[in-house]
């Protein structure tokens, strides 16, 4: 997107093309006026970007209704990126709550296979790609440690090269739980707190603004001008694989997820919360 302010008023354009259009000017000298910092004809010139975040979707547990609102909603709007904020996969297969029992459908090739499908079908037609593993990502990593699994080698799939991350063109995040994504003024991260006031916790422990979903819950804390935002999930709550939470528990998750405007270095951040399958972007009705 292109910004342009001048004395009396402010226009958005979705291409350049657009803005040298209506400036009167041509791409050259409207290219050097952004580089430079210069006015062009009153005008000073802007560029600004639009961000998807997405949190926890524990495919293939995640709420498709949300999933099916959010690609249409990128139908009618462009963005130039999209992060997905870790815990995009369950990985029930591989996780140490289930050593030694036998649960049909719980296959790690069905998760990867799940995975790839919609982790394409919501990134598509995106330029940029962000990925941050999750701690449930960091399961692979947790299994391949022990000595038996190191057996398998390179056999095993990695969620990078199961949901072919790569080949997608992603930008990829895999230090759990350090992994971020420096977005303007605002740190990305999967989380690394899911208490009950993990937005404060989280503030006080990097003091930047930041942005995490991880405990499925919403939560917004403030203090000395930064923010720390948890934006909810957009799993099935009802989902049997969640039930080890009591219903008490997941009534507090929230089904939401992110929408950030960058202008100047500076994130503007827009909590979009999903109700009864509907939610509300730019005062059109997504259901």
């Amino acid at each position: 997107m292109i910004e342009l302010t001048s004395r009396n008023n402010v226009k958005l354009f979705r291409t350049p093309k657009q803005a040298y259009s209506y400036l009167n000017c041509t791409k050259s000298v409207f290219f050097k006026a952004i580089d430079r910092g210069k006015e062009i004809n009153g005008h000073t010139i802007t560029r600004t970007k639009k961000y998807l975040v997405i949190p926890d979707l524990h495919i293939p547990y995640h709420d498709g209704n949300a999933v099916d609102l959010i690609i249409k909603l990128k139908k009618n709007n462009k963005f130039d990126g999209i992060v997905f904020c870790g815990d995009v996969l369950d990985m029930t297969s591989l996780s140490s709550h289930n050593i030694g029992t036998r649960n049909p459908g719980q296959v790690l090739s069905t998760e990867y296979d799940a995975g790839e499908y919609w982790v394409g079908k919501i990134s598509d037609g995106i330029k940029h790609k962000v990925f941050i593993w999750g701690n449930h990502e960091n399961r692979y990593n947790r299994f391949m440690d022990k000595a038996e699994s190191q057996k398998l080698g390179s056999a095993l799939l990695s969620p990078v090269e199961g949901l072919k991350l790569k080949e997608k063109g992603f930008e990829i995040i895999d230090s759990y739980p350090d992994g971020r994504f420096v977005l303007g003024d605002l740190i990305i991260m999967h989380g690394i707190d899911a208490s009950v006031n993990a937005a404060r916790s989280h503030l006080t422990k990097t003091w930047s603004n930041v942005m995490f979903g991880h405990t499925h819950r919403y939560g917004i804390f403030s203090e000395h001008g930064k923010v720390s935002y948890n934006i909810g999930s957009l799993v099935d709550r009802n989902a049997d694989v969640f039930k080890y939470t009591s219903w008490t528990g997941r009534d507090n998750w929230f089904s939401s997820f992110a929408v950030v405007d960058v202008v100047s270095n500076k994130s503007y951040v827009n909590i979009i919360e999903i109700k009864d399958n509907t939610f509300v972007y730019n005062g059109r009705v997504y259901r």
